[in-house]
């Protein structure tokens, strides 16, 4: 009672303390607010961890997120209070879409052979690859969604993208939140995607032939180069094991690309892959037409079958690069690509080239 019958007698107290508690209230507030968008961004799927990696000092403001089950589409969009993308998502399970999707990111925007689209892979455990222009796509199966229009078994393609300053390797553990968020939202029933830990080199780095173990550029190591250059031979590996292309590239000590190792997986993939051949091979295709396995000098392709669809396979030599690397390395350098390829991936019917087609005499 002396405390009630004090504040009374000050009101000019009381007031002040009322505003203090006011105030605390909207100084608490926000960050309540701001950690309710969060907590319930893209479904409530992304850990504050995964989320602090990549929006910096940037403040999550908006969310939008659309699901069309009949469409097999879903995306979630965060963004700050200036409308600036921070994390964005869209995942596609419908077989034309996805085709056309991947299609547009190797092949129809890139007309130069043998993927320079791809820049890396992601770590293993993830199917999926980083896009030399930014942004991630993840592959995975949905067996809980049955044979798709075409008769195959129905994938999921996840494309996501974080603002340019992040770092890839920050993106990644947000980019498989992400895939795994839209696999529950589509009922795509695949396995969860583990979180893998920070690869200690940033991704897309050239790195020495012998610490590639275990990537796209494994085969490198197994005998067939010839004899290094000076300062060693080099790799940049840029494929994790289900992703839905592949590419390794081999340089010298100063990481100039001389060989590059393709594969594409996927019949979306067979009507550019023709059209690359019959460039390499000086549109000397013999009868047996473009989409047969060939070889030249510096190109060679094969074929053979993962998981019911069509794949591919390909080795490209720069014209000015060492000597050695031509003809004899092309061909034993495809084989092995193609025979490791076909066994990790759990491939048959594995087909290689034959006869060496050669570049046409110039006209006098």
């Amino acid at each position: 009672m002396r405390v009630v019958r004090w504040f009374c007698h000050h009101p000019g107290v009381s007031l002040v303390l009322a505003l203090l508690i006011l105030g605390g209230y909207t100084l608490v507030r926000p960050p309540l607010e701001r950690w309710s968008l969060l907590s319930t961004a893209c479904d409530g799927k992304l850990s504050r961890s995964a989320l602090d990696a990549v929006r910096g000092d940037r403040e999550v403001a908006e969310q939008r997120q659309t699901l069309e089950p009949d469409l097999g589409r879903y995306t979630c969009v965060l963004r700050d209070r200036n409308g600036n993308q921070i994390v964005e998502v869209v995942a596609m399970t419908r077989p034309d879409e996805v085709d056309r999707q991947l299609d547009a990111d190797f092949l129809t925007l890139r007309p130069e052979p043998l993927l320079p689209s791809l820049r890396a892979g992601l770590p293993e455990g993830v199917p999926g690859v980083v896009l030399r222009e930014g942004g991630m796509r993840i592959l995975v199966r949905c067996p809980a969604l049955g044979p798709g229009t075409d008769g195959q078994e129905t994938r999921m393609l996840v494309m996501a993208r974080t603002p340019h300053d992040v770092e890839d390797a920050d993106a990644v553990p947000i980019a498989v939140e992400l895939a795994n968020a839209s696999s529950t939202q589509l009922g795509c029933g695949a396995p969860p995607l583990p979180l893998p830990e920070r690869p200690a080199e940033s991704l897309g780095e050239w790195v020495p032939l012998g610490t590639a173990t275990g990537t796209s550029c494994d085969v490198l190591a197994s005998g067939v180069l010839p004899a290094p250059p000076p300062g060693g031979w080099v790799v940049k590996p840029a494929a994790s094991v289900g992703a839905p292309a592949t590419r390794c590239a081999l340089g010298g000590a100063r990481g100039d690309e001389h060989m590059v190792l393709a594969g594409w997986y996927g019949a979306w993939s067979e009507p550019t892959l023709a059209q690359i051949t019959n460039q390499e091979t000086w549109n000397r295709l013999p009868a047996t037409g473009e989409g047969e396995p060939q070889i030249t000098p510096y190109f060679g392709r094969a074929s053979a079958v993962c998981l019911g669809q069509p794949a591919h396979f390909a080795v490209r030599v720069e014209r000015d690069a060492p000597a050695s690397l031509h003809v004899d390395t092309v061909r034993a350098t495809l084989t092995a690509f193609a025979e490791e390829e076909v066994s990790r991936r759990g491939c048959e019917g594995l087909r290689l080239p034959g006869e060496l087609i050669t570049e046409p005499e110039p006209e006098p």
